[in-house]
């Protein structure tokens, strides 16, 4: 007969278990909140920031793409936006094909900010670290850089269908017909099979990877540098939580996006080629070949100065909805 001693240590022994068990079911309950949550917030932010953006992209892909062609459509960058309003119209010549790459604006940027929470919390169990503990921007950097690799695999089919549609027209000598998205997917698919979607793959995960670690470390260093200077201020009351004005997360925002796209932008360049192309696949060592031929080292930055004029306004609001909204949506 069992003694009441050993009784109790087996029900002890017990409740140790379903304690442990229950911790174990609200950790990983708590984790798939901060995902979701994420994945919210950055959908809606990210639809805002690529309404605002769009036109400007759309100038930006149909530059490089001119550069790509034995004898060039447009001279400048006005001459672009000139012939475009000219020949097509507003909503035909800057907003053709919003629908699509706001759809997959949402899933890219949603993925983003996913990737650079999950990419921190590797970190931190990596280290043995809390999950909440706040990393230094070199490890926000690589953080970064892993949610740009996580991102390039949602992203590229998305870039794909967008920098057909935005070409379409410059190869279609009808600018009023055009293929809706269902109808180019299929037509990608058919010619070269679900493998197709991810034409131009390898650019967009070099692009993204540098890019993704560019635009949130300079995101991070700015913000820090932005409360380093609030907390020496005379006026700061150490009592009260540190909020940073809005034109500070704007503008945190905006210097992230020109230092992702300075880094970046030639790589960006070869992946719109390469996507934009119809005919076989071509080479990356072609393409660039081909690209430096025409204008050398310049060329690669065709349409620079129209995405940095349109990077400011997107990044910034990209990163401030980003930052309200998560003030209101939480699932945690």
């Amino acid at each position: 007969m069992k003694s009441s001693t050993d009784s109790k240590d087996v029900q002890n022994g017990q409740n140790i278990i379903m304690t442990a068990n229950d911790d174990a079911f609200q950790a990983r309950k708590e984790f798939a909140l901060r995902c979701l949550n994420e994945i919210v917030v950055g959908s809606i932010s990210g639809a805002i920031g690529k309404v605002v953006e769009f036109p400007f992209d759309t100038m930006k892909v149909r530059l490089q793409y001119s550069r790509s062609l034995p004898v060039p459509l447009f001279s400048s960058t006005f001459d672009c936006i000139q012939k475009t309003y000219t020949r097509e119209g507003l909503y035909r010549g800057f907003y053709k094909g919003l629908f699509a790459p706001m759809i997959g604006a949402s899933f890219e940027i949603s993925t983003l900010f996913f990737g650079y929470k999950l990419g921190q919390d590797l970190i931190n169990m990596y280290n043995d670290d809390d999950i909440d503990h706040e990393l230094k921007i070199g490890g926000k950097i690589i953080a970064g850089g892993f949610a740009g690799i996580l991102t390039s695999c949602v992203l590229t089919p998305i870039e794909l269908v967008k920098v057909k549609y935005q070409v379409e027209n410059l190869k279609n000598a009808d600018v009023k017909r055009s293929m809706n998205p269902v109808v180019l997917i299929k037509s990608i698919i058919h010619q070269e099979g679900l493998r197709g979607m991810w034409k131009g793959w390898l650019m967009t995960a070099y692009k993204e990877c540098g890019g993704g670690a560019a635009w949130f470390g300079l995101y991070e260093t700015v913000l820090k540098k932005y409360k380093e200077m609030a907390k020496a201020s005379p006026d700061f009351d150490a009592s009260k939580p540190l909020e940073l004005k809005s034109w500070q997360i704007m503008s945190a925002g905006g210097l992230a996006g020109i230092g992702y796209h300075c880094l970046m932008f030639p790589v960006d360049t070869v992946k719109n080629i390469i996507q934009s192309n119809d005919g076989p696949r071509i080479h990356v060592k072609d393409v660039i070949k081909n690209v430096y031929s025409k204008g050398g080292l310049r060329a690669f930055y065709s349409g620079f100065g129209v995405t940095v004029f349109k990077t400011i306004p997107s990044s910034g609001i990209l990163f401030f909805s980003h930052e309200e909204l998560k003030k209101y949506i939480k699932f945690v």
